[in-house]
């Protein structure tokens, strides 16, 4: 929704709300063992197994202004709670497995804040100069770490807490009759926290 609340002004104020999004994943998996080149036995394929995602509701809200053809400066506000995010079973409910994981997002995922200012200026019908920021804020919480399990696949040996993004870009744009040429430029830093990823094991005496 855009709203003018001056009549004679060309400042508007915006609204948005996105649902989430509904996914319907499937997985499907098989194994070989081999040994000296040679398969021993029998390959194994497991039927394919069907499940759900859903993403969080995001949220948003923006204003700007124009002056005339020759300035544009607006500003945008979005929220998305990351924690929200859940799993379940094709056919409804969650088994263990998607209880913990869904724990695991609500304990470790948080709200994230995303904000956006831009400037667009005209010094002449053909040729354009943009900049821009935006900032996204950190989707964990600060203390948040992942879990490898003893007798997991998984190979990842490190893993990086993401702090907030900020992003500034720089633009040229120039049309001309038959086309237009534009050029940008974006710098992104990320900062982070290195966490030792913790382990799930079993030791028993021999």
């Amino acid at each position: 929704a855009i709203f003018r609340p001056i009549e004679e002004s060309a400042f508007r104020i915006g609204a948005y709300i996105h649902t989430p999004i509904w996914y319907e994943l499937e997985d499907i998996n098989g194994s070989q063992l081999y040994l000296n080149d040679c398969m021993v036995g029998h390959p194994k394929d497991f039927d394919p197994y069907r499940y759900k995602l859903r993403t969080p509701w995001q949220f948003g809200f923006s204003m700007g202004t124009t002056i005339e053809n020759y300035f544009a400066i607006g500003a945008e506000y979005m929220f998305q709670d990351l924690s929200s995010c859940k799993y379940s079973n094709k056919g409804g409910g969650t088994n263990s497995y998607f209880q913990y994981q869904n724990q695991m997002m609500g304990n470790v995922l948080k709200g994230q804040h995303t904000v956006k200012v831009g400037i667009e200026v005209k010094p002449t019908d053909e040729f354009s100069v943009r900049c821009g920021y935006n900032f996204i804020s950190a989707p964990m919480k600060e203390d948040g770490y992942n879990i490898l399990a003893y007798d997991g696949v998984l190979t990842e040996t490190d893993f990086c807490n993401w702090k907030g993004t900020n992003r500034f870009t720089f633009g040229v744009g120039y049309r001309f009759k038959g086309g237009y040429f534009d050029l940008t430029y974006q710098y992104s830093n990320n900062g982070w926290n290195a966490r030792v990823t913790g382990f799930y094991t079993t030791i028993k005496d021999q």
